[in-house]
């Protein structure tokens, strides 16, 4: 059963300018409690398995203060920090942690969304501000009448529970939250995960759609409880940095594949938004040279007497380079499922040396020769490079040497 605890919420649409693009941030933050600060007004009559609570406590908090404004009360930062003191407001603010985000700083953020720079006291006029988060708060306003009734028509669809729906066959029953608490919030356009909340954009839901957002809000809730936690490959000593790589890879994988990554698309209304879409056969590509270029180097060191830590730092640099942790896991995702089905790459889950074993499994029943049209997505699937026999015994190993299984 979904429910909606709200504020009435006026509509006196705020005309703002929209800046620059900004990609997407799909943030799953860990908490350990579920925040019981909102009670919900307002039930279903459908019966339902799951419980959802969807509140818009944040974002009529700023909308509030955008209505008094224009009545024309004049706000101090002050008084706009102390947004912070909500409920909502602060688990956002925590969500952060430890870099938690300070009242002061939220209060003059806010300040210069609905008043202006040229207003702030002039000792902080020259400081620096995010102005990605400054435009998110403004599109907010610009696009408030057409948010507020996407979070009436979410809560009352109960699109929240398609999460559990989402989810089923990749976490565990027992791993999911048995209620669903679910903040519209005012922020960069994400979907934050903590104490057990989901804390996402208004902006940034309205731009995604109803079925993208669940898909982003799943992705998110799956990355936070089945993300395998370990070392950062830099940290790593020897062939450890290779089994770390591969964690991050294994750990992009999924996320990527639930949220249908090279199928998101937002509404053009949404300035920092409009643009922000994959292009599936440069990742492919991209996933390509990286996994092509490891099996050489890999090829390399294996057979070397001593390896440097330098040399062992080479394979690290091929990822981070090119930031392909996530367009690897992606492709290797999708090559496995082409080839093995959904439930071939769901048993690939198993572990981190069971997603290699299927990756390489899928390779070898492609075609010797890809058969598709060059330069298709198809075609760089039917491309996937396979690591030679040799390589992927010794990877094999080190990857059940550093994740054994239970």
């Amino acid at each position: 059963m979904s429910k909606i605890n709200r504020r009435p919420l006026r509509h006196n649409h705020t005309t703002l300018g929209i800046l620059a693009l900004l990609a997407i941030a799909l943030t799953g933050c860990s908490g350990d409690k579920a925040s019981q600060d909102q009670q919900p007004v307002g039930t279903r009559a459908e019966a339902s398995s799951c419980q959802a609570v969807v509140t818009d406590h944040a974002l009529a908090g700023f909308y509030q203060w955008a209505d008094r404004i224009e009545a024309g009360e004049e706000p101090t930062v002050d008084d706009l920090s102390r947004l912070a003191s909500q409920p909502a407001w602060d688990r956002w603010c925590r969500s952060f942690e430890p870099n938690v985000v300070p009242a002061s700083h939220l209060g003059r953020t806010v300040f210069i969304a609905l008043r202006g720079r040229e207003e702030l006291p002039f000792k902080l006029r020259d400081k620096s501000y995010r102005l990605d988060t400054v435009s998110a708060y403004e599109i907010n306003l610009e696009l408030r009448p057409q948010i507020e009734q996407f979070i009436t028509d979410f809560a009352a669809a109960e699109l929240a529970c398609d999460v559990h729906r989402e989810l089923q066959g990749w976490v565990p029953a027992e791993l999911m939250p048995d209620t669903l608490y679910v903040d519209f919030v005012s922020s960069v356009p994400e979907i934050r995960f903590y104490e057990d909340h989901f804390m996402i954009d208004g902006g940034m839901a309205l731009a995604a759609g109803k079925r993208q957002i669940v898909r982003s809000m799943s992705s998110v809730l799956y990355r936070q409880r089945m993300t395998v936690d370990g070392l950062a490959p830099d940290k790593a000593v020897g062939h450890g940095k290779v089994a770390q790589c591969m964690r991050l890879v294994y750990n992009e994988a999924i996320p990527a594949h639930i949220e249908e990554l090279t199928e998101l698309a937002f509404d053009p209304r949404h300035g920092l938004l409009a643009h922000a879409a994959a292009i599936p056969e440069d990742l492919a590509n991209q996933a390509i040279l990286t996994l092509g270029s490891m099996n050489k180097m890999l090829a390399r060191l294996k057979d070397m007497p001593a390896p440097s830590e330098e040399q062992w730092q080479d394979v690290y640099r091929l990822f981070v380079g090119a930031q392909s942790w996530q367009p690897t896991g992606w492709f290797m995702a999708e090559v496995i499922t082409n080839q093995l089905g959904e439930q071939g790459l769901r048993n690939a889950t198993r572990s981190i040396p069971d997603f290699m074993a299927a990756y390489q499994e899928a390779c070898s029943m492609q075609p010797a020769r890809p058969t598709a049209e060059p330069g298709t997505l198809e075609w760089y699937f039917q491309s996937a490079p396979k690591l030679s026999p040799e390589v992927a015994t010794w990877m094999d190993g080190i990857l059940r040497e550093a994740f054994p299984q239970e």
